[in-house]
């Protein structure tokens, strides 16, 4: 995509959901929304539009009827409303028609709109309008998908608060702290001999490049929370075969996502749903039983789960009460490392066998929780517990949430550390004063004061049709 197509062209996409609804909306984004609208659109007595932008009031919702003019026939009764240029999403003259939500009739529509000048809009291509006209800063517009696309409560808040411009206000502070110490530098630079030219004391110039090195990695490494918001935190349901892990799986979804069967070994591949649990989005992952001496598949299957651990946020050891303890345990628990876990004694409807010393042996303090996933007795306890557990490790504070985040926030971190090392010299302040220029330029292209297609592309590829 890129900004090389968007001069002069006028663009136009459904921007509510595909399928039956009572209502759907049409954009219409560029110079030509109003001349397309008094081609199309007649008022409710029937008259139509002057051409152009006057004929309808800015943020006034007219009723009327769109018409195609070659066959004169009205299409459908609607509602157009003209948001007028630079008072819009776009910045752009921007028009919405609120139609009816049949499938047919939007296709039939937007089929006009289109024939009457404008062309289809890309997916995103409505937020890079506005980003490209100053509406919306490069990380705020990449909050409008994730708040698209949210499906939990915590999703959403981490969204709406990127979106609000935390995390865009925090990189420009980090910003304006690096130029300050490139301008002080710069100047000492530039006037060796001023005596008026005021120098920082060395110290608290360190200091401060140390200062603002360490919050560039505290962002940095809020990225894996972050990205887990909106992706899911990964809760793996691990332990022996036929301990009861897939009914476990089915009651936490409520669905009947996993075969269970009497016969140990059901589960071979890993199978994994998303879920909200105390409204934090988690992605619930059920895998084939531990074995140390599995072999053929059922060892390929124990080896995919094993290669989520790594990923993982919380692991919930699943035992069968009504059993005695099974050999071999303790070698899971080490492939868990120190992935924080819930161990869960199942089955007690059928009758408590598995004794407390063996599991406390086991559980190292981690807690340890009894239910039924055939009954459902004590599985909303778990979950509370699970969610309680991976809400204690939220952050406080903005969060960035994106790979190219991380990765311009640790380039401005690093690039500090070496002005750093370079100014500690005190012989290398030219070369110090380029590291503090590669900072800059890194949050910069973090928040969209410098970009190219490459980059544009990477963002708004991710957006859907019509946003």
């Amino acid at each position: 995509m890129g900004s090389d197509r968007i001069a002069g062209d006028t663009i136009a996409a459904l921007s509510t959901a595909q399928g039956r609804a009572a209502i759907g909306v049409l954009r219409i984004s560029g110079p030509d929304a109003g001349t397309i609208a008094a081609r199309i659109f007649r008022t409710q007595r029937g008259e139509g539009l002057a051409p152009g932008i006057p004929g309808l009031k800015p943020r006034e919702a007219v009723l009327g009827w769109i018409v195609d003019p070659e066959r004169d026939l009205a299409l459908d009764r609607v509602l157009v409303i003209l948001f007028q240029a630079p008072r819009s999403y776009t910045g752009e003259d921007l028009l919405e028609i609120h139609a009816h939500g049949g499938t047919r009739n939007l296709a039939d529509i937007l089929d006009l709109v289109l024939a009457s000048g404008a062309r289809l809009a890309e997916p995103g291509e409505f937020t890079l309008r506005a980003f490209l006209g100053s509406k919306l800063g490069l990380t705020e517009a990449e909050a409008v998908a994730d708040l698209i696309e949210a499906d939990s409560e915590a999703a959403a808040a981490v969204a709406r608060r990127q979106m609000k411009g935390e995390l865009g206000l925090e990189v420009q502070q980090l910003r304006e702290g690096v130029l300050e110490q490139l301008v002080e530098l710069e100047a000492e630079l530039d006037f060796p001999d001023e005596e008026e030219v005021h120098r920082l004391d060395r110290g608290q110039q360190l200091a401060r490049l140390a200062e603002l090195s360490q919050g560039a990695g505290r962002l940095a490494r809020s990225t894996d929370w972050g990205e887990r918001m909106l992706a899911g935190l990964q809760v793996l349901l691990v332990g022996p075969p036929n301990a009861g892990k897939s009914s476990l799986f089915n009651r936490l979804l409520g669905d009947q996502r996993a075969l269970v069967h009497e016969a140990a070994g059901t589960t071979r591949d890993v199978l994994e749903a998303r879920a909200d649990c105390q409204g934090l989005p988690v992605v619930l992952i059920d895998g084939a039983g531990w074995n140390e001496q599995a072999e053929g598949l059922e060892r390929a299957g124990q080896a995919l789960l094993d290669r989520r651990i790594a990923g993982a946020s919380l692991a919930v050891v699943v035992l069968d009460g009504s059993q005695a303890l099974v050999p071999g345990l303790p070698a899971l628990f080490e492939r868990l490392g120190d992935l924080e876990r819930v161990l869960v004694v199942n089955k007690i409807d059928l009758g408590r066998v598995l004794e407390s010393e063996a599991i406390e042996q086991l559980s190292s303090g981690a807690p340890c929780l009894e239910l039924s996933a055939r009954t459902g007795q004590g599985v909303d306890r778990l979950w509370q517990d699970v969610g309680q557990r991976l809400r204690a490790r939220q952050q406080p504070g903005p969060l960035a949430t994106r790979a190219r985040h991380r990765e311009g926030l640790l380039q401005t971190s690093q690039a500090l550390d070496a002005a750093t090392d370079l100014i500690e010299q005190d012989s290398q302040l030219e070369l110090a004063a380029e590291e503090l220029r590669l900072a800059v330029r890194a949050l910069d292209r973090l928040c969209g004061r410098e970009y190219d297609g490459e980059l544009l592309d990477r963002v708004f590829s991710r957006f859907c049709l019509g946003k």
